[in-house]
């Protein structure tokens, strides 16, 4: 792995050390599914394991002025707000009321907000588009299967 020092924004560093050195780290100790993959001088690359079985990739980049400036995130090499455009009704049906666009942390970002938070919302937003997938799915193969209504889809 590369010298942390050749981050120059002091707070993107330290953010980038808590996962140089896990072990140490008390905020990862409780959010393991975080792997660092490599990091520049003002850019990191992390996996989030979503599931057992399904990975994402993040691509964070800061901006001079960070962090009082937003840093820019990519999911897979797609803008990560291009992810949260999800209908509200859909939402709805899962008890989420809140647009998850308008409740990002980058929607309402500010100076203590870290690297961290940001991941652990990534990977929330995440959990919950895979459940609305996983319904999707569901209503999919029953119309299918029986043709009918079975209230399956209402214990996912």
């Amino acid at each position: 792995m590369k010298d942390i020092k050749i981050i120059t924004n002091k707070r993107f560093q330290k953010e980038i050390g808590i996962y140089l050195e896990p072990i140490k780290s008390k905020f990862l100790k409780k959010n393991k599914n975080v792997t660092l993959l490599d990091f520049d001088f003002n850019s990191a690359k992390f996996k989030l394991d979503i599931t057992e079985k399904i990975s994402i990739y993040i691509n964070i980049e800061i901006q001079n002025g960070y962090p009082f400036k937003k840093p820019f995130i990519k999911v897979n090499n797609i803008n990560y707000f291009n992810y949260l455009k999800i209908e509200q009704n859909k939402l709805n049906e899962i008890g989420n009321k809140l647009c998850l666009c308008c409740n990002s942390i980058l929607c309402n970002w500010y100076a203590a907000h870290t690297i961290y938070l940001l991941l652990n919302e990534v990977t929330e937003n995440f959990k919950l588009k895979l459940r609305l997938l996983n319904r999707f799915y569901c209503k999919k193969i029953t119309n299918q299967i029986f043709g009918t209504y079975i209230p399956i889809i209402e214990f996912l």
